[in-house]
């Protein structure tokens, strides 16, 4: 009709049917201006993929109960929440929680991770989302007693890009931060702030060497004026004047 078309039914609905005898669905509806120009369709493409294409430099916007929640504007650029300013994920929220990442099905087990953000980069335009290489990744650990770890590692300039990235940091359950690969009774190098009420203390590992390290070196703008480091049997400090 010229209103469009309508269907009355208790269970309404139309039925686009290629006539191809393949498994291929190339049907679509199309949208066209009165001249006949295509401005939009919705359907299955060649490729047997179900596309939804705005021809014209618009977007595409989502909207429940009259209410826009997402678009995808004419560059690509997804939005959820927020309309402006958009990267390729913008999203946008006066909730609490903005964004929420969940792995299902994950025990609190040792070496079982949670949710994970990785970070990747390439050189070529045409590579994936894997990219060529993770420079970073951020992972959340499930600990027992519903208790979680957070773990930041990045990739070492070693000239190959499939070498995965080394975790440098970590923030456990109770506060305490992780610098490097620690251990508490000196068989690994690395930092050790322990923020729980009984010990808040800082541990300096000079890993399963007994020869002498430097832990900390004191500076200003004049240059070094003291350090602190472990011998074979003691500790050593030294400062200056300046």
């Amino acid at each position: 009709t010229a209103d469009g078309l309508t269907v009355n039914n208790t269970a309404p609905y139309i039925t686009f049917k290629d006539t191809d005898t393949t498994d291929n669905v190339t049907g679509y509806l199309d949208f066209r201006t009165s001249a006949d120009v295509q401005k939009g369709f919705v359907g299955f493409n060649g490729a047997g993929d179900f596309e939804l294409n705005n021809l014209n430099n618009n977007g595409i916007n989502f909207s429940t109960t009259n209410t826009e929640r997402m678009r995808i504007d004419s560059s690509g650029n997804v939005g959820i929440g927020t309309t402006t300013e958009l990267a390729q994920l913008s999203a946008a929220s006066s909730d609490a929680v903005t964004m929420k990442l969940t792995k299902l099905n994950t025990s609190a087990t040792t070496g079982n991770t949670g949710a994970t953000l990785e970070f990747n980069h390439s050189q070529n335009p045409t590579d994936g989302a894997d990219g060529e290489s993770t420079s970073a990744v951020i992972t959340a650990y499930p600990i027992s007693s519903w208790g979680g770890a957070l773990s930041f590692s990045t990739k070492s300039a070693d000239g190959t890009p499939t070498n995965a990235p080394t975790e440098r940091m970590r923030i456990t359950s109770d506060g305490s931060v992780l610098v490097a690969s620690f251990a508490t009774d000196g068989s690994t190098s690395g930092v050790k702030i322990d923020t729980s009420a009984a010990s808040q203390t800082v541990y300096l590992s000079s890993a399963s060497s007994t020869a002498t390290r430097t832990h900390s070196t004191f500076v200003n703008p004049n240059g070094e004026v003291g350090f602190i480091k472990t011998t074979n049997s003691g500790t050593a400090f030294a400062i200056s004047s300046d």
